[in-house]
């Protein structure tokens, strides 16, 4: 979910940027800017999704490394 705050707030300052925040799954904030930005807030988005999906990848190639290093535990 994207949200976006353009309104004024009350204690706002006049010319103060407008807050960006981008909530995930289960309501968890996982980016809030002070200034929106359509380019760093896609940057975001993008590095964001691929991190989610090189996720079980990054496992599996860490489970790998536990077996070396066990092997090579045993090994010495």
């Amino acid at each position: 979910m994207f949200v976006y705050t353009r309104e004024a707030h009350p204690g706002e300052h006049v010319g103060l940027p407008n807050m960006t925040w981008v909530i995930g799954r289960g309501g968890r904030i996982v980016y809030k800017a002070d200034w929106t930005s359509a380019e760093n807030v896609e940057g975001f988005v993008r590095r964001y999704r691929q991190a989610r999906s090189d996720g079980p990848r990054a496992y599996d190639e860490f489970k790998h490394a536990e077996e070396i290093w066990s092997t090579r535990d045993r090994d010495m």
